[in-house]
């Protein structure tokens, strides 16, 4: 486990090597492959209706609203990993997605200064993980 001030790159690297020990040791986490879904032994991952995909290699990075193709259950996007981020909304403003916002989230991004610190730390930990898309549910979802 990280220290309690570890760097986000810390937490990266204990989280990988716990996903590591899972896949590698853990019959219901072995099982999730397209193979063992074919014979009806785990079931198809579901897929959020929309996704942030997390881009670049530099700071501050692109975060840009993706619209998947289907909020259903999909084989083929079995192998996308997707970290997630439920909050508090509280009564301080948040930024969300709605539908004045969406078209721009979509086209141009977020804007990374616009964005909270926890969410920015769950980015750039998602980031850090290798993986491209977070659910963040006041972004992903559209009021």
């Amino acid at each position: 486990m990280p220290k309690e001030n570890a760097s986000i790159r810390d937490c990266a690297q204990s989280i990988n090597r716990m996903l590591r020990t899972c896949k590698t040791s853990h019959t219901d986490c072995i099982a999730g492959d397209l193979h063992q879904i074919s014979r009806g032994l785990v079931t198809p991952q579901f897929i959020p209706k929309r996704l942030l995909h997390i881009s670049g290699e530099g700071m501050p990075l692109q975060v840009r609203l993706h619209e998947t193709t289907s909020g259903e259950t999909s084989l083929e996007g079995t192998h996308l990993q997707y970290t997630a981020l439920s909050h508090c909304w509280g009564t301080t403003p948040v930024i969300k997605t709605t539908t004045d916002t969406r078209s721009g989230f979509e086209m141009e991004g977020i804007d990374w200064l616009h964005l909270p610190k926890t969410f920015q730390e769950a980015i750039l930990l998602t980031h850090e993980l290798g993986i491209m898309y977070i659910w963040i549910d006041s972004l992903c979802k559209c009021i």
